[in-house]
């Protein structure tokens, strides 16, 4: 199966993903965190995010034709020829203004960017979705439209917007669309050992692969682990994070301004490896307010 790195805002940024990609490997592919235009204007920062980066698909996430066209010359016109488009994101501000997960529920809206996407034959797409924003019926009244699109493969996370996070996936609405579907399917949601990739491949046989978030930040040597079927001891493990954490932490001193901006960033890093670092450290590094009593926690 393939396996992914989902996008994930403050954490999966080209830093991350180019250390990720050389010290733990195992990722097939990476996205990343989505593209947007804020105040008619789409943001220098996001696009900034996959300058120079030839291993990422850029995620751009959009109300109608209009933005999707609009993004993806601007990212076409940096070399890119795969773009995947976010209809999953469960966040008030993206939804209430029709993005991400509120296009949901408007098939006329997606239709609109289904065919926006077959008119631009030059370029590959890919779409990330949700079963619904609150329904899993959502997702299946989307199938004729999708199914009607060329896509790269479709990436559901088996819950609905109003889940966000929570709950358990709903693994047979995921198995109703997956069966339906014309397009490769990737499943997403709630992995967070090598036993939940291996339960996905054993329940839906014919998925295309898995996209993986969080458990990959808690554990970035997951899909490592799954490839070459052997589980790293903890020593092992938290070497590896310490490098990664070296080369994050250089790149932030370099490039942000003031203590604050390190310390947020890097405990942004922290924050998903509670259980993977002794309680005690994990603690210290995710609350000291000072940025030298943090490099002397590294020293660890």
């Amino acid at each position: 199966m393939q396996i992914m790195m989902a996008p994930m805002q403050g954490y999966t940024d080209a830093v991350y993903r180019s250390v990720h990609a050389r010290l733990a490997g195992g990722i097939d592919c990476y996205f990343s965190p989505f593209i947007r235009i804020e105040k008619g204007q789409v943001r220098g920062r996001d696009l900034r995010e996959i300058e120079n980066d030839s291993n990422v698909v850029p995620q751009i996430i959009v109300s109608g034709a209009d933005e999707l066209n609009r993004l993806s010359d601007i990212v076409c016109e940096r070399g890119f020829s795969r773009i995947d488009i976010n209809m999953g994101c469960p966040h008030p501000p993206q939804m209430n203004h029709g993005r991400g997960a509120g296009l949901l529920p408007c098939p006329d809206k997606v239709a609109s960017l289904m065919d926006a996407v077959k008119a631009r034959t030059e370029t590959s797409y890919s779409v990330k979705m949700r079963l619904g924003m609150l329904s899993p019926d959502e997702c299946l009244a989307l199938l004729p439209i999708l199914n009607g699109t060329p896509l790269a493969h479709i990436t559901v996370h088996a819950r609905t917007a109003r889940q966000m996070y929570r709950g358990e996936p709903q693994y047979d609405a995921f198995q109703a669309f997956l069966e339906q579907s014309a397009n490769p399917v990737i499943y997403n949601g709630a992995i967070s050992s090598v036993q939940d990739i291996r339960d996905i491949e054993s329940r839906f046989p014919s998925v295309a692969g898995v996209m993986i978030g969080h458990g990959l930040l808690a554990r970035p040597c997951l899909a490592a682990e799954y490839r070459s079927g052997t589980t790293w001891p903890q020593q092992r493990v938290e070497s590896l994070v310490w490098q990664i954490h070296g080369q994050v932490f250089s790149h932030a001193r370099l490039t942000l301004q003031g203590d604050s901006q390190i310390l947020s960033r890097m405990q942004a890093f922290w924050q998903p490896l509670e259980n993977t670092i002794p309680r005690k450290l994990w603690k210290q590094l995710t609350k000291t307010g000072s940025l030298k009593n943090y490099e002397s926690l590294c020293k660890w």
